[in-house]
């Protein structure tokens, strides 16, 4: 009967000091888990208050080429509106000087039907002609000059730029480096249930040892 108890004991023991290491190990894990979490939990925020979406770099710096440029690309169309529509006392415009073709094809268009052909072409190149400088004047008055744009668009790409040194060299990488963290902090158990005295934990088989002590002697 000694010789029962004393193995039990024995064997307790032993498993209590395995549990122990194991739990000595658990809440060694767990504190670098909390430090990893940590940090996790900091680049998951960051680039989640930055509410990247894809694409969003490239329409900003083409964006940022225009407003950068705007000055001359409104001088330009300004210009460009002046020779094909609107012309001058001492330039006739693209559109003036269609209709005096046309016109002048008109006094000559009963002579031979081929004539009439080419003038109702040249009247199709000067309806595209219409199309065209509507859409110079439309792009025209659509070109923001206001300088805090341009802060603004600059100042949104240097923030997706930091991200880009830190995380990926494109918004894609950025964001699947986002589900990869994210992923792995779903993947980190910390919970303190694994540190709670259950059946099998060092704290039970400390006291089931101490109890069969003291019945081993009691006896």
């Amino acid at each position: 009967k000694i010789i029962k108890y004393r193995k039990e004991l024995f064997d307790n023991y032993r498993r209590w000091r395995e549990k122990s290491k194991k739990l000595f190990q658990l809440l060694k894990d767990k504190e670098e888990n909390l430090k990893k979490i940590d940090f996790l939990k900091f680049q998951l925020e960051e680039i989640d208050k930055t509410s990247l979406v894809k694409g969003e770099d490239k329409a900003l710096e083409e964006e940022e080429m225009v407003l950068k440029n705007a000055e001359k690309i409104i001088e330009t169309m300004e210009k460009a509106n002046f020779i094909l529509y609107e012309g001058g006392l001492e330039q006739s415009s693209v559109r003036d000087l269609l209709n005096e073709v046309s016109t002048d094809l008109g006094e000559i268009a009963s002579l031979d039907r081929r004539i009439e052909k080419i003038r109702e072409n040249l009247k199709e190149v000067g309806y595209q002609l219409e199309d065209i400088v509507n859409e110079i004047v439309k792009y025209k008055d659509e070109i923001d000059l206001d300088s805090q744009k341009l802060k603004e668009v600059e100042g949104r790409l240097n923030l997706i730029n930091s991200l880009k040194s830190k995380y990926g060299s494109t918004i894609e990488e950025i964001l699947q480096y986002h589900q990869k963290i994210y992923q792995e902090l779903e993947a980190i158990d910390y919970s303190e249930d694994k540190v709670k005295m259950s059946p099998g934990s060092a704290g039970y088989l400390r006291q089931v040892s101490y109890t069969n002590y003291l019945s081993f002697f009691r006896k």
